[in-house]
């Protein structure tokens, strides 16, 4: 009888051991697919980083994924500067699909892309001293989603010129106040991106 329990027992902790095995294998195959994964990223958008050397702005780039769908996106920002007030600006951001580069987003100086501490994309646009949009936009399925949009045009109504959208960043029918429009803008807050230089 004491023979039995001891075989069991014996057998017991085998089998404890060998699943303990099995997980730590099993962890260890998932960094190096995690590893293997970002070193192919990289070398993917290695043609897009070198390319922007050649730019005239100070520029750095981050690998992260946005949406959480395991991709890691490309994203091309203004390189942080103690005197600037543009530390948080990103100019493009890519995304792989299907193994193609996929440009999700081309700003510039008036057309400028923030990342918010949501997760929310937010893009400030002027034309003109006229005109201006700040819209927040989820990304996701390599898109952009509006969620919300305050629009200044003073060209469609010179008395209450800001408007708010959820819909189409041409959509002035919903008039608001200016405060309306502040309280909305000022309630995202603009990340600083941790850019290595390019």
């Amino acid at each position: 009888m004491k023979k039995i329990i001891l075989c069991l027992l014996l057998s017991i902790t085998l089998i404890g051991c060998q699943s303990n095995n099995e997980t730590e294998n099993e962890t260890t195959t998932q960094n190096s697919t995690t590893e293997t994964s970002n070193t192919q990223t990289i070398d993917t958008y290695d043609n897009i980083i070198e390319e922007t050397k050649n730019s005239s702005y100070n520029l750095g780039y981050l690998l992260k994924d946005i949406d959480n769908n395991g991709i890691d996106e490309l994203i091309i920002g203004e390189y942080p500067d103690d005197d600037s007030s543009w530390n948080e600006v990103i100019y493009d951001i890519y995304t792989i699909d299907n193994d193609e580069i996929v440009h999700i987003v081309e700003g510039s100086e008036r057309n400028r892309y923030y990342l918010c501490d949501n997760g929310t994309l937010a893009n400030e646009c002027s034309n003109s001293a006229s005109y201006a949009t700040y819209a927040y936009y989820t990304f996701t399925d390599n898109s952009l989603i509006l969620n919300e949009a305050i629009i200044y045009n003073s060209e469609a109504n010179a008395e209450s010129p800001w408007f708010y959208t959820t819909t189409d960043l041409n959509d002035w029918s919903q008039s608001i106040t200016e405060d309306e429009a502040l309280e909305i803008i000022n309630s995202y807050t603009y990340i600083q991106l941790e850019l290595e230089k390019i």
